[in-house]
């Protein structure tokens, strides 16, 4: 096939003009004339569809030209994009073109897509910066982040995300993202001492002793999900000394407080309930003694003799003396000092001296206890001269002394009869255990057969039981149940005739 170009396509639109018009010569058509080119377009907006294409003619001296069309794109960035359309009529004599050129305007900033603000939570990751950015008038467009981060503490701050999108024509757009990191969670406190792993919180602990309890650091171990937490071991003393109110000598609070930088806290405690059940102790008591006839009684020394006990601070045991004349013959005389303590929760003890002057016989006093004449002097308390005839001097068939009021802080004078069937020391009177959950022994001695009636009172003194018993002579066992009554203090009365004694007891859970 052979090629048509230009010249020949000339040619061959002449020699088509010629034949059509007879009258003009092939060299006479002349330059073809275009009609309808339109003119150049400065701008369209951006996002318009490019104009339709126009109709354009051409025609030369010789009749109608061949118009031809193409459109070209120049540029390389939205502000400098542009297109070019050109027309070519082409004619016996020569060709004609003409060309329009389009622009279009750029006032549009770029489309800018940035996540929404967010909180995230202490221990999770802050996401990537991820953002979507086109522009609707070309494909260039340049997106720059910027991250401005603001600490509050250890553990929060506050991120701001700036993104900024710029098209070929320097329009742009700017958002940003706020992302809050903040710690609302509190240290978590785990026991790590075998001792104390198994307890839950505000669980109770009951110890048989009066030493201080003290927390470790090392006991626990403290995690938190951002930083480094302050944490603060802690023994608090709630109730010291309540053994009557509330079964028990002192009750502890003890425990840990962490706080992380973020102001948030936790806490574990647990607390310490000590119970004083252990008796205190006498130091220095003299040993019994025989003073001859004519010779002075050594003097009572009252500081002598001191107690020692495990909780309660005092030390200073009461002390009583009795006297013991023989009215036959006044020199013959029998002196017993007795030194008492008792503690806090009413657990005590005594122990006495006997001092034997002259040819004192105390086999006597179980013949004729009329005939003896007594003194008792109680350091501490009020003195009392007893004659023969007093209830100080116990009689047969007697369980315990008279009556006399709980001692506060030493004991009370008691008759004590030496080498006779009568015991009338509290300290012969066993109550146990004290404190008690439940039931409550109390071993006693009997002189001799006999009833004797034994009272339980609450701590105001009212009456909750009363038992009689027949009991025979030497030691005796009884039960007191308590299991049904609440917490607290209680006494036990024992009565025989017109003679009583008493114990504190204390009930716990």
């Amino acid at each position: 096939m052979r090629k048509l170009t230009k010249t020949t396509l000339a040619a061959t639109v002449a020699w088509l003009l010629m034949l059509a018009n007879p009258n003009v010569s092939f060299g006479q058509c002349g330059t073809p004339v275009l009609y309808g080119v339109p003119e150049s377009i400065v701008f369209i907006k951006c996002g318009d569809e490019l104009p339709t294409w126009p109709t354009v003619t051409a025609t030369d001296l010789c009749g109608a030209v061949m118009v031809t069309s193409r459109q070209t794109k120049a540029g390389t960035k939205c502000g400098n994009v542009f297109y070019e359309r050109y027309w070519t009529a082409t004619g016996a004599n020569g060709t004609t073109i003409a060309s329009q050129t389009i622009r279009y305007e750029d006032d549009k900033p770029p489309v800018l897509i940035v996540p929404e603000d967010t909180i995230i939570y202490c221990g999770y990751a802050v996401p990537e910066p991820e953002v979507t950015s086109y522009d609707e008038c070309c494909s260039w467009n340049e997106v720059i982040l910027e991250e401005v981060r603001t600490d509050h503490n250890e553990c929060e701050y506050t991120l701001v995300r700036t993104w900024t999108a710029t098209d070929g024509c320097n329009n742009s757009v700017q958002k940003s993202q706020t992302i809050e990191v903040i710690d609302i969670y509190a240290p978590v406190i785990e026991v790590t001492n075998p001792d104390l792993k198994d307890l839950d919180l505000g669980d109770e602990i009951a110890k048989y002793d009066c030493g201080n309890p003290q927390v470790l650091m090392g006991d626990v171990k403290v995690t938190d999900c951002c930083s480094k937490v302050t944490i603060e071991p802690y023994d608090k003393l709630l109730v010291q000394g309540k053994c009557d109110l509330f079964g028990y000598y002192r009750k502890w609070k003890c425990g840990y407080i962490a706080t992380d930088d973020a102001g948030n806290t936790s806490e574990f405690y647990f607390y310490v309930v000590q119970y004083d059940t252990a008796a205190p102790v006498l130091h220095n008591v003299p040993e019994d003694l025989v003073v001859e006839c004519g010779e002075d009684i050594p003097a009572l020394d009252p500081y002598l003799v001191t107690a020692e006990d495990n909780c309660t601070r005092r030390y200073k045991p009461q002390i009583s003396e009795e006297s013991f004349i023989d009215p036959a013959d006044s020199s013959n005389q029998m002196v017993v000092r007795t030194w008492y303590f008792a503690d806090d929760c009413g657990n005590d003890v005594s122990a006495s001296q006997v001092i034997v002057i002259c040819n004192f016989d105390s086999t006597s006093m179980d013949n004729d206890t009329t005939s003896m004449e007594t003194d008792t002097t109680s350091m501490g308390s009020d003195t009392t001269s007893m004659d023969s005839d007093t209830s100080g001097v116990g009689q047969a068939g007697d369980l315990v002394g008279p009556a006399t009021p709980e001692p506060t802080g030493g004991v009370d004078s008691k008759a004590r009869a030496i080498g006779g069937s009568l015991v009338k020391n509290m300290a012969n009177i066993r109550v146990y255990p004290n404190p008690t959950a439940s039931d409550v022994n109390i071993e006693f001695q009997v002189s001799q057969n006999g009833n004797v009636q034994i009272q339980t009172l609450d701590k105001l003194g009212r009456l909750i039981k009363s038992e009689s018993n027949f009991y025979s002579q030497g030691n005796n066992f009884h039960q007191i149940d308590l299991s049904n009554h609440p917490s607290g203090v209680y006494w036990v009365v024992l009565v025989t005739g017109d003679e009583i004694q008493h114990r504190r007891v204390v009930k716990s859970e």
